[in-house]
Formats: structure tokens, C-alpha cells, sequence
């Protein structure tokens, strides 16, 4: 009866095997199968299937014994561990591997344990090999199958035949779970790369805050939500810190950026639950605030994230201020799309960082960047070559004689639709772009050939032309203003450029290479806005310019304000003990006049001595009252300029 059953189950294996352990692509499913197939096939007390990884680590184990309550797979090892792998691997690799547990007693090399690890009377182990993969001529281990009887029953041939054709079975079936894992696995690693590629792509690699990217796309999100559920309201903010590069420059980028780090951690900790807080490049932040309802608001989550901000930094053992420069946009009030929340926040943050007031809000007053004014610069490139910028002269008047000694000259822009443009409208327009450098030599070219027309009428009178930062800083501009000056036949000393403090501090040493090299062809310099900016006196002294302009701001209101006077007084002082000509803007009243006459001022300019003109109403101006000198000193005529207060004659003797 026994021996009818082993023949009917080894006539039945292949189908009852394969069936049961072909039917699961995981590794746990194939391995309980394997097991429960072999203990069922051999009716043996206990059947346990190993599986081997490359590196002959044991990695994966399930047991089936009589009993099934003490099932069990352990993602690790059970009963064998890795360093008896050695030995048994040896062992199966004989040419018999079917071995009984006496032979393995009594074999030195296997440790005793092994035997008593096993528990049982006689034992079946058999490799499962995978013939397609070969190593070092030998098939490669996939894993082993033993099956024991608890008694000392021995197994028969026909048992050992049975484990074969088992074990070739389980080979398929492991290889095939194998494949599979090796797929989900490598599957998961390329999603989990793929979602880190994303979040790089949408964050910030230092900070870990999200980019530009992910802010715009989390703003447009959340516009959509507030139109599809309108919420109180919603604030993008716009931050950048003053003064960072001075920390690259000084303590180096790494302080730099372990200062961007503080500021992040800081930003996260002041923020509520919905904000945002992004990191836009460079020293600029972002932050998006839902729910936020007035300005109010804004305003008062601005200046606690100023007060957060302002706790002291320790870098490099050296306690440094965070100040940053915050501008705000609304919506609806500034706009409803993201892109122009963004910009109109950007806008009010550079005026924030102009006027040093720490936080603005937007207003339209201040958007130089409106979409009718960026159309102009596309304009303003075809009105440059078809001669739509005209130009209109300023005369600049001796304060203590009343006569013309100079004319600044002021750019137009004939537009055809709007008639006619002051600078205001324009040039800080170009100034961000490099149409600036085009339109400040057409402007020095037109100048210059203006100078020479009056010249040649027997009028030789200074000319001013204002400059803008780019050609400061220009190594080339000496160069072009030498072919402008040659070009009309004239010499330096009859061209005066204006440059503002502003312009100075920005690259004092670069600018104080270039106005060396303008003054080597003679050309004047003189300082516009002095009062304004942040220069210091020791560039003023080093600079070697030749004039100093007062700025109109504070001779506008010097008759009624002490403190105005005291400033154009001490700078009238400074600029007589450098030994430079001062000369006043903005005079609008006899009484200015008379008051910057007694403190000893050199040169006038503003509307109460002339506005400015197109050079034909000069020219007739200067033509017919001009009494031609050594300087060119023109009479000024009663219809266009004061008569000056006559000083009362000296006493005599």
C-alpha cells in the first residue's frame, strides 16, 4: 500500500507540484508553496524551503511541519544561519546531496548544532538550482529544500526522485518570483527616484524651501480655490535681504549660505499653518499668505517676520543684524492672476529697499513696470533711429552776474500717439535694459553737434549730459566719447557729464578709473543730487570731479525750512574748501535766488532763471542779447531771466 501511494504520488508531482506552486509571482506565496507541496508529496513531518541570495545569505525561509499552527515565515533565518551555509551548500554539492542525519553527525566539519537545529531522525536536502545561470561552471544556487522525518524512517529512492523533481519545479517558480521582485524592486527604485528628481526640480537644494517653480504653480492653486470658494482674501510677499552680499563678499559664500539657512528656519517658524514660504534664488524669498483680509493684516505679519528676523546671528564669531526689504500684493485688490501678484509684490519690494522703510505695500504709482510703460521700450528702440528723441537745453545762470555760463541738456520723446514724453516717462525704463547705453550716446551725439552749430555761430557754450550707471562703469565709454569728440571737431573742455552719488558707490573704484581717463581729454565732471545718496567725502575728495550740484529737493524749501538751509549751506562750504564749483537746481523763486546769492553760490538752474527749450529758442535767445567773452557769459534777457539783486556798492577808502 505504501509503495502503491509513493508511485501514485510521484506519477501526480509534476502536476500537483507545478499546480500549486506556480499559481503566486511573491516570494513568501512561492515559498509556503513549495514547502506545503513537498510535506504533503513525501508525507514527511516537516519541510522547509531556503532561499539564497547572491551573496549566500540566507534570505528568505518557510517551514511547514504536521502541525499547522507553527507556520511560520521570517524574513531572515530559521534554524540555519549564514555562516552554516558553508557548510550545508558543501554538502549538497556532492554528488549524492541526499543525505541521512547520522551522516551528518558524524561528519567533523558540521557542527552538532546543525543536526540538533534540524530535530529530526532522517532528513532529504536538496539544492534548487537555476541551469539558465551558471557560475564557475556550476548552476546557480537559488536555495534548498530539506524535508525530515522526525523518526529514524529512512527515505527511499523514490523519495530522493520526488525531491528532484520538486526541487526543479521550485527552480522555475523561485526564478520566476525572483524576476519579479527584481521588477517591483527596481520599479520602486525608479519611482522613488523619479519623485526625488521632482522635488528637486521644485525645491530649493539648500534650504530644502520650494523654488520659483512650485510657488508660482502653489499660488496659481491657490487662486483657483479662492475662485471656486472665495476665501477673505490672499497675499503674496516678496523679501530680500539688505546687505547679503556683503556677507559673500566678506565672510564668503559659505557664511552666505549658512545665513540663507537662519533665514528660512526663521521664516518657517513666524508662518501659520496655510502659508507658504519659498525660496525665489539668490537672498530673495517669497511667501504666500491665504486668508490674509486688508493691508492691515499684511502689514502686521511684515513686521513680525521683521522682528523675527532681527534676533542677532552668529556666524564665524561674528554677531551680524538680518534687515530684509518686504513688498506686498493683494488680491483682488493688485491683481488676480499669479504671475502678476508676483511682479506687483516684486515692484513694491525694490521700493521698500529705495526707501529703506522696511515693508511696502503696492501702488500703482510707484509700477514703473506697467504694461503700457514696458511697450514703450520696443518703441523707444525704433524712435532712437527714427529720430523721435529731441533735445531741450536748460541754461545754468552765474548767480552772481545773471548770465548764462553753461546748458544742461534734457532728452524728449516726440511719441506720435502721445505726444510729446518727459524723461520720467522712459529713461528708467531703459535704465534695466541695455537701450540705455544706445540712448545715452544718441543723446551725446546730438549734444555735441548741437555745441558745434553754436560754435560755429560764433556761441561757445558748456554743455551738460547726464549719465546713467552702465557707462561709469564702461572701461569703453572714454573711448566713445573720444570718437563723438573728434567726430564734431570739438575738444574736452566744453563737455560736462553728470553723474549722481548713486552711480558712485556702486563701483567706486571702476568709476574712479573712468572718470580719470574722461578727464585726460578734458572733460568736466560734475556730481548731480549730492545730498541724496550715501557717497562718502573721502570718495568725493579722491574722485577729482569739478562740480558739485546741489540737489533741487532741498533749494526748493531752503527759504522756509532752517533745516534745508543748513544742508545747501555746509555743501556750498564743502564744495568751495575742495575747491569745486557748486552750482544749485531747483530755483523757482527771487527769494532762493537772493538767499543762495548771499551764501556765496557759483551757478543757478530752475524754472524762476529758465525752463528748458528746444535749441532753436535759445539760440534766438542767446543771438540776440548775448555779449560773447572770453567764457561765453550771454546777457540773460528780461523776458526770460531775473535781473539779479545789485549788491550795494563797496564804502570807499
Amino acid at each position: 500500500m505504501r509503495r502503491w501511494w509513493r508511485r501514485r504520488g510521484a506519477d501526480r508531482i509534476v502536476t500537483d507540484v507545478a499546480a500549486s506552486i506556480a499559481g503566486s509571482l511573491d516570494m513568501e506565496e512561492t515559498l509556503r508553496a513549495i514547502a506545503d507541496s513537498t510535506q504533503r508529496v513525501l508525507r514527511a513531518d516537516r519541510a522547509t524551503c531556503y532561499v539564497v541570495s547572491e551573496d549566500d545569505v540566507i534570505s528568505g525561509v518557510y517551514t511547514t511541519e504536521k502541525d499547522p499552527q507553527r507556520r511560520a515565515f521570517l524574513a531572515r533565518t530559521v534554524g540555519l544561519g549564514p555562516r552554516n551555509v558553508p557548510i550545508w551548500r558543501r554538502q549538497l554539492a556532492q554528488e549524492d546531496p541526499l543525505l541521512a542525519v547520522e551522516d551528518v553527525v558524524a561528519d567533523p566539519e558540521i557542527p552538532a548544532r546543525l543536526a540538533e537545529s534540524l530535530g529530526c531522525g532522517a532528513f532529504i536536502g536538496v539544492r534548487i538550482e537555476h541551469h539558465s545561470v551558471v557560475h564557475d561552471g556550476t548552476p546557480a544556487l537559488l536555495g534548498t529544500i530539506f524535508c525530515s522525518y522526525a523518526s529514524r524512517r529512512r527515505f527511499t529512492a523514490d523519495d530522493r526522485a520526488t525531491a528532484r523533481t520538486i526541487a526543479g519545479l521550485a527552480a522555475l517558480a523561485l526564478a520566476n518570483a525572483r524576476l519579479h521582485s527584481d521588477t517591483l524592486r527596481h520599479l520602486e527604485n525608479v519611482r522613488r527616484q523619479s519623485a526625488a528628481n521632482r522635488h528637486q526640480a521644485l525645491h530649493d537644494a539648500l534650504t530644502g524651501l520650494p523654488n520659483r517653480v512650485q510657488f508660482l504653480a502653489t499660488v496659481r492653486g491657490a487662486l483657483e480655490a479662492n475662485a471656486a470658494h472665495p476665501t477673505p482674501g490672499l497675499a503674496v510677499m516678496m523679501l530680500d535681504l539688505d546687505r547679503f552680499k556683503e556677507v559673500n563678499d566678506t565672510l564668503g559664500h559659505q557664511s552666505g549660505d549658512a545665513l540663507l539657512q537662519v533665514v528660512a528656519d526663521r521664516l518657517r517658524s513666524v508662518l501659520r499653518g496655510t502659508d507658504v514660504v519659498a525660496r525665489l534664488g539668490g537672498d530673495e524669498f517669497a511667501l504666500l499668505l491665504p486668508g490674509m483680509r486688508d493691508v492691515e493684516s499684511a502689514l502686521a505679519l511684515a513686521r513680525k517676520v521683521h522682528r523675527v528676523l532681527a534676533q542677532p546671528v552668529s556666524l564665524q564669531e561674528l554677531t551680524l543684524d538680518v534687515e530684509a526689504s518686504i513688498g506686498i500684493a493683494l488680491c483682488p485688490d493688485h491683481g488676480d492672476d499669479a504671475d502678476l501678484l508676483m511682479q506687483r509684490a516684486d515692484v513694491a519690494m525694490y521700493v521698500a529697499k529705495a526707501a529703506h522703510s522696511g515693508e511696502e505695500v503696492y501702488s500703482a504709482e510707484h509700477d514703473q513696470y506697467s504694461p503700457e510703460r514696458l511697450a514703450l521700450i520696443g518703441e523707444l528702440r525704433r524712435a532712437i533711429a527714427g529720430g523721435e528723441l529731441v533735445l531741450h537745453f536748460q541754461p545754468k545762470v552765474s548767480l552772481a552776474v545773471g548770465r548764462v555760463v553753461g546748458v544742461e541738456a534734457l532728452v524728449r520723446w516726440q511719441h506720435p500717439e502721445r505726444g510729446l514724453l518727459p524723461p520720467g516717462e522712459f529713461i528708467p525704463l531703459a535704465e534695466h535694459t541695455t537701450l540705455i547705453r544706445t540712448l545715452t550716446l544718441h543723446v551725446l551725439d546730438r549734444s555735441l553737434e548741437q555745441q558745434r552749430r553754436w560754435r560755429d555761430e560764433g556761441i561757445d557754450v558748456p554743455v551738460s549730459v547726464n549719465l546713467a550707471v552702465r557707462h561709469l562703469l564702461d572701461l569703453n565709454f572714454p573711448d566713445e566719447v573720444r570718437t563723438l569728440l573728434r567726430k564734431w571737431g570739438l575738444d574736452g573742455s566744453g563737455l560736462e557729464l553728470e553723474i549722481t552719488e548713486s552711480t558712485l558707490m556702486s563701483n567706486p573704484r571702476r568709476a574712479q578709473e573712468v572718470i580719470e581717463r574722461l578727464r585726460e581729454l578734458g572733460v568736466r565732471i560734475a556730481i548731480d543730487d549730492f545730498g541724496t545718496g550715501y557717497s562718502s567725502l573721502d570718495y568725493l575728495k579722491r574722485l577729482s570731479a569739478d562740480v558739485l550740484k546741489i540737489d533741487k529737493s532741498f533749494v526748493l524749501h531752503m527759504c522756509a525750512s532752517e533745516a534745508d538751509a543748513m544742508i545747501v549751506r555746509s555743501t556750498i562750504d564743502l564744495g568751495r574748501n575742495l575747491g569745486l564749483k557748486v552750482v544749485a537746481e531747483g530755483i523757482e523763486t527771487e527769494a532762493a535766488w537772493e538767499r543762495l546769492r548771499e551764501l556765496g553760490c557759483d551757478v543757478g538752474q530752475g524754472f524762476y532763471l529758465g525752463r528748458p527749450a528746444p535749441a532753436e529758442e535759445l539760440t534766438a535767445l542767446l543771438a540776440g542779447e548775448g555779449e560773447v567773452g572770453p567764457a561765453w557769459s550771454a546777457g540773460a534777457s528780461a523776458a526770460s531771466f531775473p535781473t539779479p539783486p545789485q549788491r550795494p556798492a563797496p564804502a570807499a577808502g
